[in-house]
């Protein structure tokens, strides 16, 4: 008992200086003084940011601790969006079917390899072997066969990565906080591009991509693409808008230095009225940088 007892302190020990560390280190991104951003609006003020300042509300998103985001929520189903360009210049995509038409890999694979492969190209072969041979083992105990059961042990294997870790730090964005924080400004009442039309998702697998590039410069990307709504089934003014929100790491140590949101696309369909295409062209237009 006492050994244990000993053990937990000494976590406890451990916990706290990893809490102390970050601290440290988003004092030092928010502006190298002395003052540690807790909140969005800590966040705003440190990089001298207005109440609206977008790349400040991703960056709180970032700050949060893992357990505090929507990750383990929303991680298994964008799983199978994800794109990993690692350094070597490689694609690695993890929807791949057999030609019966079926996933390759479930979910609790697809979720594994992707953590193999972040790890590999960020800490090393070996790392990355030892990752696996950890998952394996959580997901052979668990019997996770469905995307309930990624959910419920998804805490277990950020442990096995670390929350410090290069892979956990860039997983981080991997949740629809990010792309909410987004809709949010394209469509603000006062400012946001977007705000004169209704839209809707795209339920395919182009609707959301989440893209993480590791070559020369290292970033992550969500890739959104919505429709318009078309009420009362008219479709002859349909459009279709696609949009990046895109942060950029700095190398050493993994944190986020930057972030664009930019409509990337904007397609019509040719019984667009004038007018209407007039409108679009004024406010959405393709390649726009928003924020």
């Amino acid at each position: 008992k006492k050994e244990r007892k000993e053990g937990r302190e000494r976590e406890r020990e451990r916990e706290k200086e990893r809490k102390r560390e970050r601290e440290r280190e988003m004092s030092a991104l928010c502006g190298g003084d002395a003052t540690v951003c807790q909140s969005p609006e800590d966040v705003r003020d440190s990089v001298g940011a207005g109440p609206d300042d977008f790349s400040a509300q991703i960056l709180s998103l970032w700050q949060k601790p893992v357990e505090e985001t929507p990750l383990a929520k929303d991680l298994p189903r964008l799983c199978r969006r994800f794109t990993i360009y690692t350094s070597d210049g490689e694609a690695h995509a993890f929807d791949e079917k057999g030609e019966d038409g079926m996933y390759r890999r479930n979910i609790g694979q697809a979720v594994r390899d992707i953590m193999c492969v972040l790890v590999g190209d960020t800490e090393g072969k070996e790392a990355a072997e030892a990752t696996a041979l950890a998952v394996d083992e959580v997901l052979e105990q668990e019997r996770v066969d469905s995307n309930a059961d990624v959910k419920l042990v998804l805490p277990r294997l950020f442990e096995i990565l670390g929350e410090d870790s290069p892979a956990m730090r860039l997983l981080k964005y991997a949740h629809q906080n990010v792309v909410l924080s987004a809709m949010s400004h394209l469509k603000d009442p006062r400012t946001g591009v977007m705000r004169d039309h209704m839209m809707k998702d795209i339920r395919d697998s182009h609707g959301w991509r989440f893209i993480i590039n590791l070559t020369d410069i290292c970033q992550v990307c969500h890739v959104r693409r919505e429709q318009s709504m078309d009420l009362w089934g008219k479709d002859e003014d349909h459009f279709e808008v696609e949009w990046e929100v895109r942060i950029t790491f700095r190398r050493e140590g993994f944190m986020p230095t930057a972030t664009t949101l930019r409509i990337t696309d904007l397609q019509m369909a040719e019984t667009m009225s004038p007018e209407v295409e007039a409108s679009l062209r004024t406010t959405i237009v393709g390649d726009l940088i928003v924020a």
